[in-house]
């Protein structure tokens, strides 16, 4: 979608996906990749709406082969 839409579509179709999951369930786990924060409201919505746990890693140690 990225090389067709460009990173704003992509982005505005992340939102509302995020948007309809939050709306439309009282109970879920919601598994994205970090980017998802790029937007300050998507970001937002994340902090107000739901609980986050942040996983950090290290390259090296997970990607190794």
């Amino acid at each position: 979608m990225i090389e067709i839409a460009g990173i704003t579509t992509f982005r505005r179709y992340e939102r509302a996906c995020l948007e309809h999951v939050i709306g439309n369930h009282d109970v879920a786990v919601i598994a994205t990749a970090g980017g998802i924060v790029a937007n300050p409201d998507t970001y937002a919505l994340l902090l107000r709406r739901t609980h986050t746990i942040w996983l950090k890693r290290v390259p090296t140690s997970t990607c190794a082969a």
